[in-house]
């Protein structure tokens, strides 16, 4: 399954992306990330920056893709490697 998100800012593998979209694939874990052209399908918009991550998801080869506000925190159950 594919996920994405696009926000106005995304800091992702310590880099910065403005106005891009985050797409991962839930089953092999391989993310690309990409200058926002056109409406995506199935593409969830944040309003804002946002720090973003892929993590595993607790079933084999399943991954996810974790985001939070740049000024909020991650979840106190992560089990994700800081990024």
């Amino acid at each position: 399954m594919i996920r994405r998100i696009m926000a106005h800012k995304i800091w992702f593998e310590r880099r910065e992306y403005r106005n891009h979209i985050l797409e991962l694939d839930t089953d092999s874990g391989a993310a690309r990330i990409f200058p926002f052209v056109r409406e995506t399908p199935s593409t969830v918009f944040i309003n804002g920056t946002v720090e973003a991550r892929v993590c595993p998801d607790g079933s084999a080869n399943s991954f996810r893709i974790e985001y939070r506000p740049v000024s909020g925190s991650w979840r106190p159950d992560d089990n994700c490697p800081e990024v």
